[in-house]
């Protein structure tokens, strides 16, 4: 700033004298100074120039490192006149730089030269990151080409494949650069670091969890309680990780389908993943991006598909008859890639079985008894005996009361006889199947599966089967099916019988109890079961031979109805011919001691049910009350609920029917039995809105 000469005139007589002087001095320097240095932003006329920040690297990694993972890269920032908003980080082969250099004027190395002439704020390849980031795990470019690679011979679902073991790529030299951007749009220097990488390729797998043995329904989302076809798989970086560090794989995952099936061993193979011409099929599901639904590589290690044949039918390879139970393979293939993007050059498959249920078969009446070789009895029905033929033969005369023209709609099938060396089905193999198990494929073709059991040492829930009947059964009505098991001690698994024990109670509904049953507990509505216990009593010395028998629970005489306008006999009383040809032992012995012929059957439980069930019958002694030796008073049993039936989940939400008899009909007197079977199949038929 100038000063004119009258300026100067004027300042001298304003400051006066000698004392004044000194201190008048030093404001006119300090107002001088504010002047000349607003005067010359004024001169320039903008608000100030803005100094460009500054970006450091942190010597951590080195420069030159060789990672066989991606590393994290630090950094730090400062700007003297505002703020840093973000900061700009690219990878660069090192090849790329090079052959870019070759192209530029000037004798800079050809790093700098990239730096001077490519990076700017077009560079394609600037990742941004904000909120004061200091530091970024950064993706190295790796070899897709393994440069060194043992390999071995496996077999993959029928397939011989060879498995590169332990490979490892090329090192790819690259550089990482990195700029800071401040609140007024300025730009750091670029800063860099040369880094290498040699990788490993990862290793794709299904583990356990999923089981490519099971049966799986083709369903849509029809309640809660059907969970889809679960799908699992996983993978591995074990030569680029060392635990506990946890690899950074994405995965991605496709299905193909369906497949012919012809029988177990009839799976497809890779192979059929390929169409005639060589190429991919179109698959019939792929994992996308949850959050984008786009693109096929994702994080997740799981997948629920719904309905998955109603999507393979958009395959034209799919056309089949939509009205009738389809079974078919199915065939998961799944391919990892680690945080280089360097896929798995041999991705795992994994083939499983998935039914699309039709229901178009009335009625599966079902066998689950597991007959001794004494007792199966030859192909005819002894009536002086009970075999498994006296009761096919019994309950087809049921259900022809129910249908009597409806043969075609109708199956029989029988649990073979394992362990013992005879097959039950050898009687009629017209009518009747064979199998150790519940087939689901079976299941999904009736809309009715009447489920017996009479062997009270092997129930519904023995945990030798596999699958377990239970897990079939709820697949089947998750699937909105209908059951109804007759059984004696269908649900319990008795270890032993003591003399005087209480009646026992089986907790269905408590996770953490042995009794645990999701079954009885969710589709039935039963939250326990309770079994009258054995008593023993000593045999008078007048019977020869023998020191003690089990008696006092043969006691089920009949049922009673209590609830009405179900149609159902209002009383059932057994059938005491048959109870004697199949309960002799008991019944005579227990005469012996007593003078008392006994009439019952044993083992009959009675049901503690839920809120959401419909009881039907009560238990009938023939002990209703005392004095009766040997307790003297009222039966434990009398008047307990044995018959249950329920709409489920509820009635807002009905899918599925159930029903439970803890009594066998085969002993109930015929023309009473009939007109139950009538009944109840009636009921499951009945729309949901009439039951």
């Amino acid at each position: 700033m100038v000063f004119s000469g009258e300026a100067v005139k004027m300042l001298s007589r304003w400051l006066g004298g000698p004392a004044t002087r000194l201190w008048a001095f030093v404001t006119v320097l300090t107002v001088v100074a504010g002047l000349t240095f607003g005067c010359g932003k004024l001169n320039r006329g903008g608000p100030g120039d803005n100094s460009p920040p500054e970006v450091f690297l942190v010597n951590i990694p080195p420069d030159g490192t060789e990672f066989s993972a991606s590393p994290t890269v630090y950094w730090y920032g400062t700007d003297n006149d505002g703020r840093i908003v973000r900061y700009d980080y690219a990878v660069v082969l090192a090849s790329t730089v090079d052959s870019v250099a070759v192209t530029l004027p000037g004798d800079l190395p050809p790093v700098d030269k990239f730096i001077a002439f490519v990076l700017n704020d077009r560079y394609p390849r600037w990742i941004s990151v904000y909120n004061d980031t200091t530091h970024e795990k950064v993706k190295l470019f790796a070899s897709p080409f393994a440069s060194e690679c043992d390999s071995t011979t496996t077999v993959i679902d029928g397939d011989t494949v060879t498995i590169p073991v332990d490979c490892v790529s090329d090192t790819v030299p690259q550089y990482f650069f990195i700029r800071g951007i401040d609140d007024r749009g300025a730009s750091s220097k670029v800063k860099y670091r040369s880094y290498k990488r040699r990788n490993h390729w990862p290793d794709t797998s299904v583990p356990e969890g999923f089981n490519v043995n099971g049966e799986y329904l083709s369903l849509p989302k029809l309640s809660d309680s059907y969970s889809g076809v679960q799908l699992f798989w996983s993978g591995s970086d074990r030569l680029d990780f060392r635990p506990p560090t946890t690899p950074e794989l994405q995965f991605y995952a496709r299905v193909y389908g369906p497949f012919a099936f012809t029988g177990p061993h009839s799976r497809p193979t890779i192979a059929d993943t390929l169409a005639p011409n060589g190429l991919p099929r179109a698959p019939a599901w792929q994992s996308a991006n949850r959050d984008t639904l786009q693109g096929v590589w994702v994080s997740d290690t799981t997948a629920i598909i719904f309905d998955l044949w109603h999507q393979a039918d958009r395959n034209p390879d799919a056309n089949e008859d939509s009205t009738v139970t389809r079974t078919g393979w199915f065939m998961m293939v799944v391919t990892a890639r680690d945080d280089a993007f360097i896929a798995d050059e041999t991705p795992a498959a994994a083939t499983f079985k998935v039914i699309y249920p039709r229901f178009e078969r009335k009625v599966l009446l079902v066998d689950d008894t597991w007959y001794g070789a004494d007792s199966y009895g030859g192909p005819s029905c002894d009536p002086n005996s009970y075999s498994p033929k006296c009761n096919q033969d019994f309950l087809l005369r049921m259900l022809k009361a129910v249908y009597p023209e409806s043969d075609t709609l109708l199956d029989f099938w029988w649990r073979s006889g394992t362990p013992a060396p005879y097959e039950p089905c050898t009687f009629d193999t017209t009518r009747v199947r064979c199998g150790n198990s519940e087939d689901l494929s079976m299941l999904a073709q009736h809309r009715l599966v009447i489920q017996i059991s009479d062997d009270i040492q092997n129930p519904l829930n023995a945990t030798s089967e596999n699958p377990p009947v239970q897990a079939t059964l709820m697949q089947y009505l998750q699937a909105g099916g209908m059951v109804w098991i007759i059984a004696r001690n269908g649900l319990l698994v008795k270890t032993r019988m003591c003399d005087g024990c209480n009646p026992l109670l089986f907790d269905f509904c408590d996770p953490s109890k042995d009794q645990y049953d999701q079954l009885a507990c969710q589709y039935f509505d039963m939250e326990g079961m309770w079994y009258p216990a054995w008593r023993h009593y000593a045999i008078p010395k007048n019977v020869p031979g023998l020191a003690s028998v089990p008696a006092s629970n043969d006691e089920f005489v009949g049922a009673s109805l209590v609830t009405q306008g179900t149609g159902l006999p209002p009383v059932l009383e057994v059938d005491t011919t048959r109870v004697k040809n199949k309960f002799m032992d008991a019944t005579v012995l227990y005469s012996l001691l007593n003078g008392i012929a006994i009439p019952g059957i044993p083992d009959v439980d009675f049901i503690v049910r839920g809120s959401k069930s419909t009881p039907l019958y009560t238990f009938n002694s023939w002990r209703p009350q005392g004095p009766v030796p040997p307790d003297n008073g009222v039966s434990f049993m009398q008047g307990k609920v044995i018959a249950v039936r329920r709409v489920g989940p509820d009635r807002a939400h009905p899918l599925y029917k159930t029903a439970y008899f803890t009594f066998p009909m085969y002993f109930i007197k015929e023309d009473q039995a009939r007109d139950v079977f009538i009944n109840m199949v009636h009921w499951f038929f009945l729309p949901f809105s009439q039951s």
